[in-house]
């Protein structure tokens, strides 16, 4: 056997075309990394792909050399893919089934169903887009659920996408396919119909991806923005090749329609990719951010709050829990660790019993280690990989921290009602969870405030278990800055403060949120300013009042209230805050 013209057959190129289906149909599984989805994987282009472009070409009897291992070597993938898929369950292997059996249909003389336009359009296409992504989605899920929604709107639309792509594919072999006794679709539609049908066709699916996004994207927006930029070189290319025919029926020809498929191939394997790292990982772009403005915090909380007697930050160092370091921070250029259990450590500090203590708590820190000195103050970067690693691990976290309060309360370091613990992002809604730990451990009473400080949304919407609420302290604040991107959109504390409306910040943009975390940070800066200077908040609920009766409220603002450290602790509900731009 030419093993060199059997892999020619098998067309791998080819599969570039086809392997967005496959990622699109990851984008409702609820965790798509894992070995079954590289089985899946495997069987789909390793497999069935290759068996299907085996198959045809030994009936198309081209290119040549056509050869009988051709038709055995499609049998053989089948039966292996088959074998394959029933191996590790997930039902795939009926897709596999129904996949093979169509293609024979699809190409085999005693039916061949290439020869009818309208069948084929309609078969090939349902099985190729809707049967194999719910058999993808139901592969790699970790549980059966052939009825979730989302898998099935995922389907009608990699569907409706390969229906209007279908006359693309025959549009230029109009002449080779009369002579092989075939009818296509492009050919009972003409040259030019076929490009406006292709056009009008496929602009619906990308309609009905906004619905998609719109209906279980947490982020709409941010996605359907990064899903036009994407596709926008794909309408401009098909627009161009659109308007050559019509001008010349002869530019219908194999090299532009290559051209156009490969713009598209391109777009939409980057653009479902980046979909399922932004559902899966979420905000891979966060590899960029910046944690300088906690500089900011430690300093102001430092020199600007003279009624704290304690600072203490809780630092995550790698993914290990028992790793966690606690340093005391008497300046900027002085830090002394207290060890967990260590007596020595704990009396040789300047800890003072009695005192007002603030836990700092930052989430989850990439480096080694906080790093003082005279000239500088280093904090590591934060990795969206290990930010993953770090919402599995806030459970862990949490009980370390809240054993350690403990430890310094049964030792009488501290007062557990003169405890104040702050959490920026990620590390808000850990201070939420050692709020919860101290109330097991201290038999329900609970720690006096928590503050959280713009508390990260990606992932947190499906584990709300671990979120910061009202119910972890007696006083609960939170402030808001970037609610719908990097933060949070629920209200969840005793009062949400919403700085200058809680979501895009003046002097910020899409691009400055996504690389410097612009909106984001800006609620680290404004805690701290508050020692400094009152800031006021005004009881107006964008979320409750239409946009002019909104500005009216606010230029009122009923029901005053302090916000940031000055904050009342009777203060209940929504207030919005206006604070001066970071950027200018």
């Amino acid at each position: 056997m030419d093993i060199k013209n059997f892999i020619t057959h098998c067309r791998p190129g080819a599969f570039f075309w086809t392997v967005y289906i496959f990622l699109f149909a990851l984008s409702p599984v609820d965790n798509p990394f894992t070995i079954k989805t590289v089985a899946t994987f495997v069987i789909t282009f390793f497999c069935l792909y290759p068996s299907t472009s085996l198959y045809n070409n030994y009936f198309d009897k081209k290119p040549a050399p056509i050869t009988d291992a051709l038709w055995y070597g499609s049998h053989i993938l089948d039966a292996i893919g088959f074998v394959l898929a029933h191996s590790y369950g997930g039902g795939f292997q009926y897709t596999v089934v129904i996949f093979a059996v169509t293609q024979r249909l699809y190409s085999h003389p005693s039916v061949r169903l290439k020869a009818r336009p309208y069948a084929s359009f309609l078969i090939w296409n349902f099985v190729e887009g809707y049967v194999t992504t719910i058999g993808i989605y139901n592969a790699c899920n970790s549980s059966v659920d052939t009825w979730n929604p989302q898998a099935h709107a995922v389907a009608l639309i990699t569907t409706t996408a390969l229906l209007g792509n279908w006359p693309l594919t025959q549009v230029y072999q109009h002449a080779e396919d009369a002579c092989n006794g075939d009818v296509t679709l492009s050919m009972m539609l003409g040259v030019k119909a076929s490009l406006q049908f292709a056009y009008g066709v496929l602009g619906l699916a990308g309609l009905m991806h906004f619905a998609c996004f719109y209906a279980w994207i947490d982020n709409p927006l941010l996605v359907s923005g990064v899903f036009v930029v994407c596709f926008f070189p794909v309408a401009v290319a098909l627009r161009r090749w659109k308007m050559k025919v019509e001008k010349d029926e002869e530019e219908a020809n194999f090299a532009n329609a290559m051209s156009c498929g490969n713009t598209g191939a391109t777009s939409a394997t980057f653009f479902y990719t980046w979909l399922l790292i932004y559902q899966k990982f979420n905000h891979v772009h966060q590899i960029f951010a910046i944690m300088k403005p906690y500089v900011f915090i430690v300093i102001s909380l430092i020199t600007n709050c003279p009624p704290c007697t304690n600072l203490l930050l809780p630092f995550e160092i790698g993914s290990n829990p028992d790793d966690i370091k606690f340093y005391l921070v008497k300046s900027t250029s002085f830090k002394q660790e207290i060890k967990y259990e260590n007596q020595e450590s704990l009396r040789s500090s300047f800890l003072k019993p009695g005192g007002l203590t603030i836990f700092l708590i930052h989430g989850y820190l990439a480096g080694k280690d906080l790093i003082f000195s005279e000239r500088r103050f280093v904090f590591p970067l934060d990795f969206p990989i290990e930010y993953v690693l770090a919402i599995k691990n806030v459970s862990k976290a949490a009980k370390r921290i809240s054993n350690f309060i403990a430890w310094l309360i049964y030792n009488n370091y501290l007062n557990l009602d003169r405890i104040h613990l702050i959490g920026g992002s990620l590390g808000a809604h850990l201070a939420g969870r050692v709020g919860t730990e101290i109330q097991e451990i201290m038999g329900g009473r609970k720690l006096p405030r928590i503050t959280g400080l713009d508390p990260a949304g990606p992932l947190f919407n499906t584990h709300s278990e671990l979120k910061i609420d009202k119910s972890d302290a007696n006083f609960v604040d939170i402030y808001h800055s970037n609610a719908g991107l990097e933060g949070d959109t629920t209200l969840d504390g005793h009062v949400d403060f919403m700085l200058n409306g809680g979501r895009q910040q003046p002097g910020c943009n899409i691009v400055t949120d996504l690389v410097l975390d612009c909106s984001h940070i800006l609620s680290l800066f404004f805690f701290p300013a508050t020692f400094q200077k009152a800031y006021i908040g005004c009881q107006c609920s964008s979320r409750e009042l239409d946009p002019i009766n909104f500005q009216t409220c606010l230029a009122h603002c009923p029901n005053p209230v302090f916000a940031g450290v000055y904050a009342s602790h009777t203060t209940r509900g929504e207030y919005q805050v206006n604070f001066p731009q970071l950027l200018s």
